[in-house]
């Protein structure tokens, strides 16, 4: 099932559909800050 099924059983209340999209977004949040805390890191240390 794609993301955009998904939103369409979310929005008719599914709640498993609901968790699935969560899921998906948390795991993205995390690749995303996995790849900048250490830039981050770098420019702010001394």
């Amino acid at each position: 099932m794609d993301q955009r099924e998904l939103i369409r059983r979310a929005a008719r209340g599914n709640h498993e559909a609901f968790d699935a999209l969560v899921r998906f977004a948390s795991s993205r949040l995390y690749g995303i800050a996995y790849r900048i805390l250490p830039q981050i890191e770098a420019v702010t240390t001394p």
